[in-house]
């Protein structure tokens, strides 16, 4: 059996994936994350300046010469594989890119000699294979378990996940394996993958297929969140049936295992994956994790073969790319997206493709260079050797491994080729191809495809053709297509009006040329490049690594999407749902308020993405049913001074419950203080009583805290003090929405704005009483003069009086 290690790497060497936090041992570093992809991946992310340098699980040597059988068309060589030169000095030309091999030696013997030292090589070939056991993705760490003393982990009080009993022959790159023991049927031989938090999860597909019977899929028996030791918080474990037989690829690369068992293994394979992605299919469901080290034998006997998992991250994540289209190929880790059936059986393919050579035909290829050669010569032709241990599966490897998704084999050729009837054949569409070749970087190109490919990982030496007008000379004149050439001339004007103003303009005009020359290819914005259906998936990986969550929110934003919709013919053209699915995410994202914006993006293209909020995000919380009572729990160490509804956990419920909250989340984003935790509470009270919550004493007492400037909207003093002790009351109950009631009660408001009317009323009248007191008691006013008089003839008659009494007294 062959070691299907590669070289790999991504979009301009700046891979959102890199060092990936592992799910077992350690806590997600913010800054990034790493990871690698592929298997058998090292992958890793140059702090200093973001380069991937990774190792993928996915090719070997060189590609080999043409197999006999080739055609002409087919053996065709684009690009020419040699360095020229060019640009061997140029640091951003070279990026993302390594020097390809010189040569390109046969994969077969030409003497005795050298076939008895291929076969002492190939039963020693086992020592060089990919350490399928301990994969890259997960970092090497000091504690790769916990003590023995350590107690298990309990999923629905059924499921005992031993920390302390590590699988590593199960690991996959995204996730450990780790011993179950099966409560109720202590005989059940279960393992449990811990999936990494914050990687985004096939929630939809782990809801679909757990508990049900998909015949030749690793059976799913159950899932859930379990507090996991060592990384201290809770994490997502899903349960599977434990493949007794263990992995198909380290059965075949047993020392001195008979040639007649590995090609009846083999054709246990074919029959296990053909049955396998149908079986996937009839629910709507594709795997696109099928590679050689994720075939297993359920059982001890080796009978009964069964894809692995793929559930554990976005799809095509843990995938080498010599096991994705060309196209999905092309898309860095996170953005290669669902697919559909055709893109599982060219996997497929692919993986017979491995499974049936003595020797790997594409060892250490550079991973430009060998989806250059995919395009140039076919997938077949590159990966196809010729020393085979069966010619038999030449004509299905053929049809599945065909490059124009609309000439692949599907379920009904397979049918045919395996009843022994004749396979209509397909005439393959050649592309249009330059008979002078154009130079950029380290290659020679003349197709208009593998040169997009090229341009997508050197972008400034991509724009340079662009503007200096070398790329349409070229186009118009050696590959003869006029009218791509004027496709691109007028891009480049439109791009000349719209300039002003607009600081993407250059990045927008290099995504729409790219796709201009590929159409099937990956959207290419700036440092992203992923299918349209990859968009949730992409964001979520970008959220754990810290990377490029800006650049794709643009892209939603500048409706980069749509050009890529826009230049879809055929069966390929996008449904409107899919169109409208990113019209949607532009509404969310020109709304700046919580619960909108990127992180409502975010929730609603990843059905399984946990809650990011720091409140609860140690919580792992992936349904909206489970956030209350965390949130109710968290009061004893958050800052009880904040608002518990973040812009995380506003998005989160906006994407996850069934029900308009659009006008409390308006109140939440309102500058006035007093709205925004009154939309809060409306928000949390809400859930409580839709969802069925008992008290959250909690949260109330949290919630009550924070009533200061609700309070002060009152204006009597006698309401403020009652409220407050209704307040201390209510907070005892932990019943939200009595005191939402209480806060926003309508009436009491009435009262306390007739109480005050009154009171100005009644204050406006003491004023007037007053001022006219101050007008009749002036000393000119007429009162005064009254009074005066008043005074002035009492006191005359007093002085008569004692006048009068003096000359009585005297008489």
């Amino acid at each position: 059996m062959v070691d299907i290690s590669t070289e790999a790497e991504t979009k301009n060497g700046e891979s959102p994936s890199g060092d990936v936090p592992s799910p077992l041992t350690d806590q997600a570093d913010p800054g990034g994350i790493t990871g690698d992809p592929a298997g058998d991946v090292a992958g890793q992310i140059d702090s200093k300046n973001g380069n991937l340098e990774e190792s993928a699980a996915a090719t070997g040597s060189p590609p080999p010469d043409a197999p006999a059988d080739a055609s002409p068309e087919d053996a065709a060589g684009e690009p020419d594989l040699k360095e020229n030169g060019a640009d061997a000095t140029n640091e951003e030309t070279d990026k993302g890119s390594e020097k390809p091999a010189d040569d390109l030696p046969d994969a077969e013997p030409e003497t005795e000699l050298e076939k008895e030292e291929e076969k002492e090589e190939e039963e020693e070939e086992d020592e060089n294979l990919p350490d399928t056991s301990k994969p890259q993705i997960i970092p090497e760490r000091q504690t790769d378990a916990a003590p023995d003393s350590a107690p298990p982990s309990t999923l629905n009080s059924r499921y005992d996940i031993h920390s302390s009993k590590p699988l590593p022959d199960l690991d996959c790159p995204s996730a450990r394996a780790f011993e179950v023991e099966d409560r109720m049927e202590p005989l059940h031989k279960l393992f449990a993958l811990i999936c990494i938090p914050s990687m985004p999860v096939r929630w939809k597909e782990i809801e679909n297929i757990a508990e049900q019977d998909l015949p030749f899929n690793l059976p799913l028996v159950g899932y859930g969140n379990v507090d996991w030791p060592l990384l201290g918080q809770k994490c997502l474990a899903i349960i599977f049936e434990r493949p007794m037989g263990g992995r198909v690829m380290d059965y075949l690369n047993t020392p001195g295992l008979a040639e007649f068992k590995k090609i009846d293994t083999v054709r246990q394979v074919v029959n296990a994956g053909m049955n396998g992605i149908r079986k996937l299919a009839s629910r709507d469901i594709t795997h696109r994790s099928i590679r050689p080290d994720n075939l297993f034998f359920l059982d001890e006997e080796r009978e009964e073969v069964v894809l692995g998992s793929f559930v554990t991250s976005p799809p095509g994540f843990d995938q080498p790319l010599v096991f994705e289209t060309i196209s999905r190929s092309m898309a860095y880790e996170g953005g290669r997206g669902s697919g559909d059936t055709s893109d599982d059986l060219y996997a497929f393919g692919a993986t017979l493709a491995f499974l049936i050579q003595k020797q790997n035909p594409v060892k250490k290829t550079p991973p430009e260079q060998l989806i250059l050669s995919k395009i140039s010569k076919s997938t077949y032709q590159t990966l196809i050797g010729k020393n085979l241990l069966t010619s038999s599966l030449l004509e299905p490897l053929r049809g599945l491994m065909q490059d124009d998704p609309e000439l692949r084999w599907g379920f009904e050729e397979l049918e045919l080729w395996s009843s022994k009837k004749q396979v209509p054949p397909t005439e393959s569409r050649p592309p249009n191809r330059s008979q002078r070749p154009f130079k950029f970087s380290d290659f020679d190109h003349i197709t208009s495809r593998s040169l997009a490919y090229s341009m997508s990982l050197r972008p400034e030496s991509a724009m340079g053709i662009i503007k200096d007008g070398t790329l349409i000379k070229w186009v118009s004149r050696s590959l003869e297509d006029k009218e791509l050439a004027a496709a691109i001339a007028a891009t480049m004007e439109i791009a000349k009006i719209k300039k002003e103003g607009n600081s993407a303009n250059d990045d927008l005009l290099l995504t729409k040329v790219l796709l201009l020359m590929d159409p099937l290819g990956p959207i290419n914005y700036k440092s992203i490049a992923l299918m349209p259906d990859s968009f949730g998936g992409s964001l979520g990986v970008e959220l754990l690594r810290g990377g490029g969550i800006k650049t794709l929110a643009e892209a939603i934003f500048y409706e980069v999407p749509q050009i890529w919709f826009d230049l879809q013919t055929g069966s390929s053209s996008p449904q409107y749902m899919e169109m409208e699915v990113f019209r949607q995410l532009r509404v969310h994202l020109q709304k700046a308020g919580p619960g909108f914006g990127v992180e409502r993006c975010l929730y609603e293209t990843n059905p399984g993405y946990p809650c990011q909020s720091p409140l609860v995000k140690a919580e792992n919380i992936i349904d909206i049913a489970e956030l209350l009572p965390v949130l109710n729990a968290a009061d004893k160490n958050a800052d009880t001074k904040t608002n518990p509804v973040d812009r995380h956990i506003a998005a989160f419920i906006a994407a996850r419950y069934h029900g308009n909250l659009d006008r409390h989340l308006g109140e939440i984003a309102d500058p006035d203080n007093t709205l925004k935790i009154l939309g809060s509470l409306r928000i949390l009270a809400h859930l409580q009583d839709r969802l069925g919550f008992g008290p959250q004493h909690g949260l109330s007492k949290w919630l009550g805290s924070l009533m200061g400037p609700v309070i002060k909207i009152y204006k009597s003093r006698k309401t403020r003090k009652a409220i407050e002790t209704e307040i201390s009351r209510i907070v005892r109950t932990g019943d939200l929405n009595e005191l939402l009631s209480l806060m926003d009660d309508p009436e009491m408001k009435l009262r306390d704005e007739a109480g005050f009317a009154s009171a100005i009323e009644e204050f406006g009248t003491a004023e007037e009483e007053i001022v006219k007191i101050g007008l009749d008691t002036g000393p000119h006013s007429t009162a005064a003069e009254k009074i005066s008089k008043q005074a002035a003839a009492i006191t005359s008659i007093l002085v008569m009086i004692f006048i009068i009494s003096v000359m009585t007294m005297s008489g």
